[in-house]
């Protein structure tokens, strides 16, 4: 572990200029959102003491933050040690050496869970520091605030990576990866959707019903409540039940750990073998298509039904993606939880419709706005999901990639093959958004009809502007699948032992960047005709579709063409 974190160190002192710039962006744009929750917490603390005239009901902003952070904890220690503990590709050789079974549990579990949580205390310890700033505290509860803060990832960790060790031996890891990947997505759900009521709950609710009712949640047997009694005791000079509140946790924290420690040797060592043989059962089972069983595994190349008019080397690589790409259990997650945006974006657009003046009235002037911005919606999350298999599709080969660099395959039937990887899901996510998004939008409107549903729909409904609104995703989509894909090609990382380590953070935060700014330019050219489109007065309309086609066409001609050039001039060099 120690050499793993030396690596890690060298290879940020030592590696390229543009990435060491990357992280210094990185690194100030966190200081800035950090200065930003900090001043939040400072004026919702000296606004709920004003409004109660009791500086301790403030104290439900500690207990609040430090809940999140604790929930927050034990849904990473859970999905981290999965992939950490079970997923990693060295454990072959860790578990045949003669090493101690519990010293590899625990520097991998540690290994993994590290860097999360220090971004979750970061996260808990700058609103809290704001709050403190409000209240006048001084060193005492920063003191006390820094040893809560290290007490209370124990808790949600030990709890969850022995979870997983008991869980994983009697249900195969796929199974628990796709019920974390679907809590996750309504987790997602759930936030987005009280963010998105954030209107309605302020009209409905005030700010001191607010502070009631998340003072009735606060439980005398949470440890987030003992953390908080603990710091603010302290804070408050009353230094023994401080410190009595803090042992409590402390205690409870080193009792979790017991099952922890009897977990780590052999119930790790059935849970990993249970693993092994479920994958192998996996690869042998028989599936539905004939190109995905085993012992036809010569049609994996065989041209069929749309992919007829593709090469066979090109088949092969695009049916071999999309069989493997499922078994990482990372993606379940990275699908899921963009995804209920998505579905956030439906039901707000049927719940609470978006409307221009009257509300009363459907407006047909509005829809094509109304229809850019469903394509906006679809792009956007179909890129949150797909833009990762585009960024490691070389990546997620590994140290095997010899066997793609050895077989004879031409370089553009590969670039091609991991092009479409990522962009038939991009089209079929996005247009099947876009549907949703204009069907929600259409139902809203016919509600105001004084009419059948049917009839009303088959008014409200636009079909051409649902398939511009696809021709827009498509265009969008398939420069920003282009590249992602020159940039994982460009800087991969073959030597990952995780599925989390295939994707670096400065690569993700450099392609965010380029993927999104031609997303901007891409989307707002071609758009913008559209959607003032029916503004019968607005001067100039032909000009604006030939200049926004033009510049659409020619940015996405650009980035394909350019990226897919860029990716097939990279492919000598990966896992050299």
């Amino acid at each position: 572990m120690r050499a793993r974190w030396r690596i890690g160190w060298n290879t940020f002192l030592r590696g390229a200029r543009w990435r060491r710039m990357i992280f210094g962006l990185v690194a100030a744009a966190l200081a800035f959102l950090s200065l930003t929750a900090m001043l939040a917490s400072y004026g919702l603390t000296r606004f709920v003491g004003n409004i109660t005239e009791d500086a301790q009901r403030a104290d439900v902003i500690v207990n609040s933050t430090l809940s999140g952070s604790l929930v927050l904890s034990f849904m990473v220690s859970f999905t981290v040690a999965l992939a950490a503990l079970y997923l990693s590709k060295d454990l072959d050789l860790l578990l045949a050496a003669p090493l101690p079974r519990r010293a590899i549990f625990f520097a991998k579990l540690v290994a993994g869970l590290a860097p999360a949580h220090v971004v979750i205390l970061v996260i808990t310890f700058v609103p809290l520091v704001g709050h403190g700033l409000a209240q006048g505290y001084g060193a005492r509860y920063y003191a006390a605030l820094a040893v809560a803060l290290l007490l209370l990832p124990v808790l949600p960790v030990a709890l969850g990576a022995a979870s997983v060790a008991l869980i994983v031996r009697s249900v195969s890891a796929q199974r628990v990866g796709e019920v974390v990947g679907a809590l996750v997505m309504l987790m997602t759900l759930s936030v987005a959707l009280v963010l998105g009521s954030a209107r309605q709950l302020q009209e409905a609710v005030s700010l001191r019903d607010m502070l009631g009712l998340l003072d009735r949640f606060r439980s005398p047997w949470s440890p987030a409540e003992w953390l908080t009694l603990g710091v603010t005791r302290i804070a408050r000079g009353d230094d023994a039940a401080g410190l009595a509140w803090l042992g409590l946790v402390a205690g409870l924290g080193l009792l979790a750990c017991l099952p922890l420690y009897f977990v780590s040797d052999e119930v790790y060592q059935a849970g990993w073998l249970k693993m092994q043989s479920a994958a192998r059962r996996s690869e042998l089972k028989q599936g539905f298509w004939p190109w995905s069983r085993v012992d036809r595994a010569t049609d994996l190349g065989r041209p069929s039904g749309l992919f007829r008019w593709l090469s066979p080397p090109t088949v092969a690589v695009l049916r071999k993606d999309m069989r493997v790409f499922p078994r990482d259990l990372t993606n379940i997650a990275q699908v899921l939880s963009p995804l209920a945006i998505g579905i956030f974006f439906v039901l707000q657009q049927l719940l609470y419709p978006i409307r221009f003046g009257s509300e009363a009235l459907a407006q047909v002037y509005v829809r094509p706005i109304l229809a850019m911005l469903s394509a906006g919606i679809a792009s956007g999350v179909a890129a949150m999901i797909l833009t990762r298999f585009g960024l490691t599709a070389f990546s997620f080969e590994g140290r095997s990639y010899w066997v793609l660099k050895g077989a004879p395959i031409a370089r553009r039937e590969l670039v091609l093959g991991k092009f479409l990887v990522a962009y038939i899901p991009y089209l079929i996510l996005g247009g099947g958004l876009v549907l949703l998004l204009e069907l929600a939008r259409a139902l809203s409107d016919a509600r105001l009809f004084d009419a059948p549903l049917t009839v009303a729909l088959a008014q409200t409904f636009d079909p051409p502007l649902l398939a511009y609104a696809f021709f827009v995703v498509a265009l969008v989509g398939a420069g920003t699948v282009a590249i992602t894909l020159a940039i994982g090609a460009a800087r991969p990382n073959m030597r990952w032992d995780t599925p989390h380590e295939m994707l670096t953070p400065d690569v993700g935060c450099l392609s965010l960047v380029l993927y999104g700014g031609y997303g901007a330019v891409t989307g707002l050219a071609l758009g913008l005709p559209m959607a003032v489109s029916r503004f019968a007065m607005l001067p100039g309309r032909p000009f604006l579709w030939a200049a926004g086609l033009g510049l659409g066409l020619v940015v996405t001609a650009v980035a394909v063409s350019g990226g897919l050039w860029l990716t097939a001039g990279e492919l000598d060099a990966i896992g050299e």
